[in-house]
C-alpha cells in the first residue's frame, strides 16, 4: 500500500508546506538564529583559546547547553505560526465539511494535520547537528545529556504545536488562532517562570522542577489534543463573532446601568457626523469598535488599569524587585502593542478582500492614496491609546532611576545624575516611532497579502529579522583585525531591541554618553526614516497593489 493511500491529508499538507516560500524562510531564519548563538558564544572562547588551546577542552557541555535553550526558544516562536492555521485554514477556504464527508475521521484528520505541519519543524532540528557534533567532539558532555536534550525539542515541537492546534480547532479565523496559540505558550512560560521562581525561594534548587515541567508539558499535550478532537467537528461550522466588540457593548450596558443610579455623568457623548470630506475615515471609525472614542477609553481603563496596580506594586517593594516587575511590564506592553497594531494594520485591507468590498471602496471617485492614508486613522488612535500605559511605566522607572542617582552620588559619565530622563525621552520617542513604523510596515504587508494569517506572520517574521540582523552583524564584527568593540557596539545600536533594552530594561549603573546618545538618536532617525518609506510605498503602490488580478 502506498503512503498517499493511508495519509492523504498528511502528503497534501506536506506538499502545499514544501511549495511556499514561507516555510524556507523559516527554516533560513531557524539556522541564522541558532548559528549566530553559537558564533556569539564559540567566538569568544576560541579567540581566548588561541594563547591555551586547552582551554576548549570540556567546553561540550556548555556549547550543547546554549544550542538546546536557543533551539528550544526557536521551536516556541515558530511552531505556533505554521501550526495555527492547521484547521482554521480549511474554515475560511469552507472544505472542512468536505473533508468530513471523506472516509476520514475526525481523529485522522487531526492527526495528520498535526503531523504535516510538524515534519517542517523537526527537519529544522536536524540543522543543529554539525554543532552538536562538534560540542561532543570539544568533550565534558555524556551521551544520555544529548539524549535527554533532543527528547526536550521533540516534546517541546509536539507541546507548542498541540497548544496550536487546538486554537485552531477552537477558533474561526487564521489570526485569532495564530494570536491565542501564542497567548496559551506564553500562558506556560508564566507559569513555569513563577513554579521556578517559588521552588528558588522555598527549595534553591529551580534544576529539580525541571523534570516534572517535563511532565506537566506532555500532559497539556496530551490534553491539548483531546480538546481539539472535540472542537473540531462542534466548532466546524460557526460563524466568525467579534467577541471584543461582544465585550465591550456588555460593559456598555453595564455601565450605563451603574450611571442611570448613581448620578447619569456622560464623559464622552456617542456623536454620528456626516462623512464630509473623509468618508473612509468615517467609515472606519464608525463601523470598527476601536475606532470610536468610546469603545477606545475601554480599551485605555482596560490597559490603564492593571498597569497602575503594577505600578504601584512595583513601587512599594525594594528597588530590585520593582524594577524588575516595571521591566517585565514596559515587555509585555511592547509585545501586547506590536501583535495589536500588526493585527489591525493587516486587516485594514485583507479584511476587505474576504468581505469582497475591495472592488467597491476602489469604485469610489477618490485617490488610492487617499484611502489608505484615512483608513490608517483607526490605527492611530489606538497608537495613541496604547502610547498612555508606557508612559505610565516609563515615568514610575524614571522615578526609581532618579532615586537611585541620588542615594548613589559615585555615578560617572558625561550625564550622570540625570541619565534618567534621557531615557525616558528615548523610550518614548522609541514607543511612537516603533510603532508608527510596524503599522506602515504592516500596512504594506496587507497590501501585497490576500491571506491576513499570512500577512501577520510575515511581519512578525520581518521585525525579527529587522531585529537580530545587527546582532549577526556584532558577531562577525569580532572577527574584525584590531579592537573591534565600537563597531560591535554601534552595530548592535542599529537594533530595536537594543534600544527598548537600553532605555527600559537596562539597569541604572549603565550611565548615559555622548557615543551611546549618538547611537540611540542615530537609532531613532533611521526608524523614522525607515516609517517614512513604508509610508510612501504605501501611498505610491498601493493602485498597483490593490488592483492587481
Amino acid at each position: 500500500m502506498k503512503l498517499g493511500s493511508g495519509f492523504p491529508l498528511l502528503l497534501k499538507d506536506l506538499a502545499e508546506l514544501a511549495n511556499r516560500r514561507r516555510t524556507y524562510v523559516f527554516r533560513i531564519i531557524y539556522a541564522l538564529l541558532v548559528f549566530a548563538a553559537f558564533l556569539v558564544y564559540y567566538v569568544p572562547e576560541v579567540l581566548n583559546a588561541s594563547l591555551s588551546p586547552a582551554i576548549l577542552a570540556g567546553k561540550g557541555r556548555n556549547v550543547a547547553i546554549v544550542i538546546f535553550s536557543v533551539q528550544l526558544a526557536a521551536v516556541f516562536l515558530f511552531t505556533p505560526a505554521i501550526v495555527s492555521d492547521a484547521v482554521t485554514s480549511e474554515k475560511e477556504k469552507l472544505t472542512l465539511g468536505l473533508l468530513f464527508l471523506t472516509g476520514l475521521r475526525p481523529w485522522e484528520i487531526l492527526l495528520q494535520k498535526y503531523f504535516g505541519r510538524l515534519v517542517p519543524i523537526f527537519s529544522c532540528l536536524l540543522l543543529s547537528l554539525p554543532l552538536l557534533a562538534l560540542a561532543y567532539s570539544l568533550g565534558g558532555i555524556a551521551r544520555p545529556v544529548l539524549l535527554k536534550g533532543v527528547a526536550m525539542l521533540v516534546l517541546g515541537c509536539l507541546f507548542a504545536g498541540a497548544l496550536a492546534l487546538m486554537a485552531s480547532s477552537f477558533l474561526m479565523t487564521s489570526v485569532q488562532a495564530f494570536i491565542w496559540s501564542y497567548a496559551l505558550l506564553l500562558a506556560f512560560a508564566l507559569g513555569l517562570a513563577a513554579a521556578v521562581f517559588l521552588s528558588d525561594n522555598l527549595s534553591g534548587r529551580p534544576v529539580d522542577y525541571v523534570t516534572p515541567a517535563l511532565w506537566a508539558a506532555g500532559g497539556i499535550t496530551v490534553l491539548s489534543l483531546a480538546a481539539a478532537r472535540l472542537a473540531i467537528v462542534r466548532r466546524a461550522f460557526l460563524r466568525p463573532a467579534n467577541v471584543l466588540l461582544r465585550l465591550f457593548r456588555r460593559l456598555d450596558s453595564l455601565f450605563s446601568r451603574l450611571n442611570n443610579r448613581f448620578g447619569g455623568i456622560v464623559l464622552l457623548r456617542d456623536r454620528s457626523p456626516m462623512p464630509e470630506d473623509a468618508p473612509v475615515a468615517w467609515r472606519e471609525v464608525t463601523r470598527k469598535s476601536f475606532g470610536n472614542f468610546r469603545y477606545l477609553f475601554r480599551l485605555l481603563v482596560a490597559i490603564e488599569v492593571p498597569v497602575a496596580f503594577v505600578v504601584v506594586f512595583a513601587i512599594m517593594a525594594d528597588f530590585h524587585n520593582s524594577y524588575l516587575f516595571l521591566s517585565g511590564a514596559i515587555l509585555l506592553l511592547w509585545a501586547f502593542a506590536f501583535l495589536a497594531v500588526a493585527v489591525m494594520s493587516v486587516g485594514l485591507f485583507t479584511s476587505e478582500r474576504s468581505a469582497r468590498t475591495l472592488e467597491v471602496l476602489l469604485s469610489t471617485p477618490l485617490p488610492v492614496a487617499d484611502i489608505v492614508r484615512q483608513k490608517t486613522l483607526a490605527v492611530r488612535r489606538v497608537i495613541l491609546v496604547l502610547a498612555v500605559p508606557f508612559v505610565t511605566v516609563l515615568a514610575a522607572q524614571t522615578h526609581l532611576r532618579s532615586c537611585f542617582f541620588l542615594f548613589n552620588a559615585s555615578s560617572s559619565g558625561i550625564f550622570s545624575g540625570w541619565s534618567a530622563f534621557p531615557r525616558f525621552l528615548f523610550a518614548v520617542c522609541a514607543v511612537f516611532v516603533y510603532l508608527y513604523a510596524v503599522m506602515w510596515l504592516s500596512v504594506w504587508t496587507g497590501l501585497r497579502s490576500a491571506s491576513p494569517a499570512r500577512a501577520v506572520i510575515s511581519v512578525i517574521v520581518g521585525v525579527m529579522v529587522w531585529n537580530l540582523l545587527p546582532f549577526v552583524a556584532g558577531v562577525l564584527a569580532l572577527c574584525l583585525p584590531g579592537d573591534p568593540a565600537d563597531a560591535v557596539i554601534f552595530s548592535l545600536l542599529l537594533s530595536p531591541a537594543a534600544l527598548v533594552w537600553m532605555t527600559g530594561v537596562a539597569p541604572p549603573l549603565e550611565n548615559l554618553n555622548l557615543p551611546l546618545v549618538f547611537g540611540l538618536s542615530f537609532n531613532i532617525l533611521l526608524h523614522v526614516a525607515a516609517a517614512f518609506l513604508f509610508r510612501f510605498l504605501c501611498l505610491k503602490k498601493a493602485d498597483a497593489y490593490l488592483r492587481k488580478p
